[in-house]
C-alpha cells in the first residue's frame, strides 16, 4: 500500500517557550500504546539547548523542530522533500522564523543544501536520511540523534519500510545495519536503544489519530468492524557523535632543554 504524508491543522501544537516538550509518540482516546524506553523530544529539548545550529531532517523532526523553537539557542533549520504533502509544515516553519531548504535523501545523489561543519546537532525522527552527508555538515564534537522504524513496524497497517516522507522506503533497517553505516561514515556512536512490543487500536478515533501522527492514510481494509487491531511497535534510538579534529602533529621541544647544548667549534 503506497503511504503519504498526511498533515493535519491541529498536528504541532503551540508550546511555551521553556516548558517541557511532549513526546511525540503520545497516546490519544482508543489507543493504547505502550510507552517507549526513550523520550526522543525531551532527548533533542536538552540537546538543542547546548546547540547553537540545529538541522532537523524530515517531517516529524522539522515538527519537533517547531515545537524546541522557544529553547534554540541561535539557529533552526529543516530539510523537507519538495511536495504538496509538505506544505503545511513548511508554512508553520516559516510562520515561525525558521528555514526550511528542499532535501530528499531517496534521491540518488542527493547531499544535504548545507556546507560542511555548520551543525553542532542533527535531528532524525522516522526518515531517511545519509549518515555520510550528517557528518559531512556536523561540526567536530556535533551530534547526530536518530529515531527510526524497526523491521515490522506497524506492519498490520501496511507501513512496514515507510520512509516518514511520504512513500515506501523498502524494509526498514535493523539497529545493527543502522549502527554500521553511522560507523562507516565516521561517527561514534555514544548510545543506543531498541524498542519491540505491541500496542491496541479500540476505536476509529484512535486510528486516526495514530495514522495522522505516523503520517500515514488510514488503511481502507481497517474499518470499524476490523476494531480493535493490534498492532506491532518497532523502533530504535542511536546517538553518535563526529569525532573533534586529531590534533596536529608537532615537535615537543621540552625534553631537549634537559639534554647539554653542544656548540660547535669554528
Amino acid at each position: 500500500m503506497d503511504q503519504q504524508h498526511s498533515e493535519s491543522p491541529s498536528a504541532p501544537r503551540e508550546e511555551i517557550p521553556g516548558a517541557p516538550v511532549p513526546d511525540l509518540f503520545e497516546q490519544s482516546p482508543g489507543l493504547d500504546l505502550p510507552e517507549l524506553p526513550w523520550r526522543v523530544a525531551q532527548s533533542a529539548s536538552a540537546l538543542a539547548q547546548l546547540s547553537h545550529h540545529v538541522l532537523a531532517i524530515g517531517p516529524r523532526a522539522a515538527r519537533l523542530l517547531a515545537r524546541l523553537r522557544g529553547t534554540l539557542a541561535e539557529e533552526g533549520v529543516a530539510a523537507l522533500p519538495v511536495g504538496p504533502a509538505h506544505s503545511w509544515t513548511r508554512e508553520r516553519l516559516g510562520s515561525l522564523g525558521l528555514e526550511v531548504l528542499d532535501h530528499d535523501p531517496t534521491d540518488v545523489g542527493a547531499t544535504l543544501p548545507f556546507p560542511p561543519e555548520r551543525f553542532d546537532l542533527v535531528l532524525v525522527v522516522d526518515a531517511p536520511y545519509d549518515p555520510r552527508e550528517v557528518h559531512r555538515v556536523l561540526a567536530p564534537e556535533g551530534l547526530l540523534l536518530a529515531q527510526q522504524r524497526g523491521p515490522g513496524d506497524l506492519a498490520e497497517l501496511g507501513s512496514e519500510g515507510t520512509d516518514g516522507s511520504g512513500g515506501s522506503g523498502g524494509a526498514a533497517d535493523s539497529l545493527a545495519d543502522h549502527l554500521r553505516r553511522v560507523t562507516e561514515a565516521g561517527l561514534e556512536t555514544e548510545h543506543s536503544d531498541t524498542f519491540h512490543g505491541e500496542g491496541r487500536i479500540e476505536t476509529p478515533e484512535g486510528l486516526r489519530a495514530l495514522c495522522e501522527g505516523e503520517g500515514l492514510l488510514v488503511p481502507p481494509t481497517c474499518t470499524a468492524d476490523a476494531l480493535p487491531l493490534r498492532i506491532t511497535l518497532s523502533r530504535y534510538l542511536v546517538q553518535a557523535r563526529r569525532p573533534s579534529r586529531p590534533a596536529p602533529a608537532r615537535t615537543d621541544f621540552a625534553e631537549m632543554l634537559d639534554d647539554p647544548l653542544e656548540v660547535p667549534r669554528v
